[in-house]
């Protein structure tokens, strides 16, 4: 069962202890779809770079190393809140140009460096995907993670008890290179 109570029009969100409120679409496909697309890019991008610069032999400043698995899932997954901010955001307030007094406008690159401010990304990723953590939840099977890679379901199949016996041991019969292990009676 999916409840169907998710919001359908843009509206604000509030984070909390911060005096930010951002203005952003409802979550649904085509904003996952985009998120997920535009961070696929800046991954690749970015892995292209990392790879040309270390195949060239030179040091490799400011990247991180994209060859080790915990590197690059830590940067997809930054990505991927930079890239959902940019397809959700659409306003927002208390948000600062760099002269402290007027408002910054919403464009990609202002949204991509809100997001990397540690925990503004992170608490708009939780508190934006809460209710699609909602619906994840409330179905039965296996839901897409919130990446939009791969599944977040739990694993039940370890827990699972045999539903049958398992087949009788074969009788073989000794090839003709084995030796007999007793002797003949006479």
């Amino acid at each position: 069962m999916i409840q169907l109570g998710i919001k359908r029009e843009p509206h604000w969100l509030d984070l909390e202890g911060l005096k930010l409120r951002l203005f952003v679409r409802p979550i649904a496909e085509p904003v996952m779809a985009h998120a997920q697309a535009l961070a696929e890019k800046a991954v690749q991008t970015l892995y292209e770079q990392f790879r040309a610069v270390k195949e060239s032999g030179g040091a490799i400043v400011g990247l991180p190393d994209l060859d080790d698995a915990e590197a690059r899932s830590g940067k997809v997954e930054a990505e991927f809140t930079k890239a959902l901010g940019i397809a959700a955001i659409i306003d927002w307030e208390g948000v600062f140009a760099e002269d402290g007094e007027s408002k910054a406008p919403v464009t990609p690159a202002a949204v991509g460096e809100l997001m990397e401010i540690y925990p503004i990304g992170t608490l708009f990723r939780e508190r934006y995907l809460k209710s699609y953590d909602a619906v994840v939840a409330e179905k039965n099977g296996s839901g897409p993670a919130r990446t939009g890679t791969g599944a977040a379901a739990p694993n039940t199949a370890n827990s699972a008890a045999p539903t049958a016996a398992p087949a009788p041991a074969a009788n073989v019969a000794p090839t003709a290179s084995a030796a007999p292990t007793s002797s003949t009676p006479s």
